[in-house]
């Protein structure tokens, strides 16, 4: 079976991330990173981060949870290793709602 490239004017667009796009306050800031550091589930990481630019220590030595994890700023989530960016995040990760899903039933 063969396949027939439609061009880039025919493929189906995709839509953006249900999401709230920066800026962020300090506050939410905190609350994106807290979520990435708790380990309760996979950060959000770089695309790329299997290049092997990618490092899984920050300058001070210090262990990330995981290859190409994104840091949250003011004008979104940041990878350090290249220039990714990713520019919206989940309302309950940006609220830290995402604490309530920890607390004992």
């Amino acid at each position: 079976m063969s396949y027939e490239y439609a061009g880039e004017d025919q493929l189906p667009r995709r839509k953006s991330p249900p999401g709230i796009p920066p800026p962020w306050t300090a506050e939410e800031v905190d609350n994106l990173n807290d979520f990435q550091w708790a380990g309760h589930m996979h950060p959000f990481t770089c695309p790329d981060r299997g290049d092997g630019k990618h490092r899984t220590h920050d300058e001070q030595g210090e262990r990330y949870p995981d290859r190409g994890m994104l840091v949250a700023t003011p004008n979104g989530r940041i990878c350090r290793d290249c220039d990714y960016t990713q520019t919206w995040a989940h309302p309950a990760m940006v609220r830290g709602h995402w604490r309530e899903w920890l607390r004992p039933t």
